[in-house]
C-alpha cells in the first residue's frame, strides 16, 4: 500500500489575484518501476486556495506540490507507524518547469520569496520521502 499524489495548480483563478491549488491522493500498488500506476482507493482530495499571491504558473505549481508533499509526508508517517514500510512518495506533477526546479536543473533568479518552498521539496527528494516526475 502506497500513496501516489497527483498535484495540480491553476494560476490565477480567484478574485484578487489568486490561484487554486489540488491535490488527488490514492494508494496502490507499490510499483518503483512505473510510478503513474493506477489508482486504487482515493482517500484524500485536498483543494486549497493559495494565500499568497504568486509571479508565475511555475511559482503556483511549486507551492501545490509543497503543499501536497507536506500532507504526503504525514501520511507516509501514519503508515509506518501502522507497520506499511514507505518508499519515496511518487508526486505527479504536469508543469516541466516546476519539475526542473524541484530537480535543480534550473537556476533561480530573483526568487528570494520561494527559495524555501524549492529548498524543502529538494530535500525531501535527497532524503527519499517523495519522487515528483
Amino acid at each position: 500500500m502506497t500513496p501516489h499524489v497527483d498535484s495540480d495548480t491553476a494560476y490565477l483563478v480567484m478574485p484578487k489575484a489568486r490561484s487554486r491549488i489540488a491535490g488527488f491522493f490514492n494508494f496502490s500498488k507499490p510499483n518503483y518501476k512505473r510510478p503513474e500506476a493506477k489508482p486504487n482507493g482515493v482517500f484524500l482530495i485536498e483543494c486549497k486556495t493559495l494565500r499568497h499571491v504568486v509571479v508565475s504558473a511555475a511559482e503556483a505549481e511549486v507551492g501545490g506540490i509543497f503543499h501536497n508533499v507536506q500532507l504526503a509526508i504525514s501520511i507516509r508517517y501514519m503508515l509506518t507507524q501502522l507497520n506499511y514500510p514507505q518508499e519515496a512518495t511518487p508526486i505527479k506533477t504536469d508543469n516541466s518547469t516546476a519539475n526542473n526546479f524541484v530537480y535543480d536543473n534550473i537556476n533561480l533568479k530573483k526568487s528570494k520569496l520561494w527559495d524555501m518552498r524549492v529548498y524543502w521539496i529538494q530535500d525531501t527528494e535527497n532524503q527519499k520521502q517523495s519522487r515528483t516526475y
